[in-house]
């Protein structure tokens, strides 16, 4: 009895595919610095979000200790008015106006300590914490000192994260035209394979 095996193994490679794995590696590299542009982006947001939240809070703390001074010395003036008219040295139209400007300072405050809370509310939604915790503003933000020379506005602008997110797509985008036109080209690949075969005889008694 008599079998016959033969075995084999091929391998291909790729020497030239018509530009089509430099292409894909350009659109690749690309792409990565158009992520690393858009996450640049996102944190400069985050940051101004951060600090113009921090900044109103500051600001309408401070607004609001300012309209509490207003009325409590508008009330005063209010009721010192008030004795004077009940005692007859005041006019009536005095006391009226006194009291109007109480009432008005006494609206404004209670608009400051809203807007206050809303910005208590917005610096919490940006710090990702419970927008009912109370939170308070203290110091001020640290500003970095202008440069004493004068910057040059052209190089700074091609390194924005913008200028270099679309540098990147604008890239992307003409890799992937290139590859398009890559199947266009010919290509060149190298194929060898190696084999043998034989037969086995298998003799019974």
């Amino acid at each position: 009895t008599g079998n016959t095996y033969s075995t084999s193994i091929s391998i291909t490679q790729n020497l030239f595919a018509g530009f089509n794995d430099l292409e894909r590696w350009r659109q690749a590299k690309a792409n990565t610095d158009a992520a690393a542009a858009s996450f640049r982006i996102n944190k400069a947001k985050l940051s101004h979000s951060l600090v113009t939240a921090f900044q109103d809070l500051l600001t309408a703390h401070e607004s609001v200790t300012l309209a509490q001074e207003i009325y409590n010395r508008r009330r005063e003036n209010q009721r010192l008015i008030e004795l004077r008219f009940q005692s007859g040295r005041e006019n009536k139209g005095s006391y009226l106006l006194s009291t109007a400007y109480a009432e008005q300072a006494k609206l404004d405050l209670l608009r400051a300590q809203n807007t206050e809370l809303a910005a208590q509310t917005n610096l919490s939604q940006v710090l990702g914490l419970n927008p009912f915790d109370e939170l308070q503003a203290k110091d001020m933000i640290p500003v970095q000192p202008l440069p004493k020379e004068t910057p040059r506005f052209a190089a700074l602008a091609e390194v924005l994260p913008e200028y270099l997110q679309a540098t990147a797509e604008e890239q992307s985008s003409s890799s992937a035209m290139k590859m398009s036109r890559s199947s266009l080209l010919p290509s060149l690949k190298l194929t060898g394979s190696y084999g043998k075969q034989d037969q086995l005889n298998l003799d019974y008694q």
